[in-house]
């Protein structure tokens, strides 16, 4: 039986930059294609904290968000999850919801149009469309009990 488990992290630079490049072929299109991975990595690496699901001391799955706590937002710029069938995202969105301070009343971030597996997820899970952005949405969850 495999052990998991989801903390909560900073990342350094270079964790993140290795993070990035394992879970590059899962993003569609890849990551790396659409963005530098370098800088996007330092700029995780100086603004985001992570939430990190790991089964059996390998990283299963992993969110990197900013917060504004002045706004009230989280915002999450990045998450990705190995193909599975353990819920790997819903467990770790449940924890940063879980785990959200008071100052928090809000969860945003950007996801395709055509990806359309994501949309589903998240508005089963009480999201919804807060902007039309052309190709993408800015999806939004107000969180009730902040």
């Amino acid at each position: 039986m495999s052990k998991s488990v989801i903390k909560q992290a900073r990342l350094s630079e270079s964790e993140a930059l290795s993070l990035l490049r394992e879970f590059d072929h899962f993003f569609y299109p890849y990551l790396s294609s659409r963005l530098n991975i370098e800088d996007f990595s330092k700029k995780l690496s100086q603004n985001a904290d992570w939430i990190l699901y790991e089964e059996d001391e390998r990283t299963a799955g992993y969110i990197a968000f900013y917060s504004n706590t002045d706004a009230g937002i989280y915002y999450m710029t990045s998450y990705c999850e190995m193909p599975s069938n353990h819920n790997i995202l819903e467990r770790m969105l449940s924890n940063l919801i879980g785990n959200a301070p008071s100052s928090i009343y809000e969860i945003r971030f950007r996801c395709r149009k055509d990806n359309i597996y994501d949309l589903e997820f998240y508005k089963r899970n009480g999201f919804e469309v807060d902007e039309d952005l052309g190709d993408n949405y800015i999806l939004r969850k107000h969180l009730l009990d902040n």
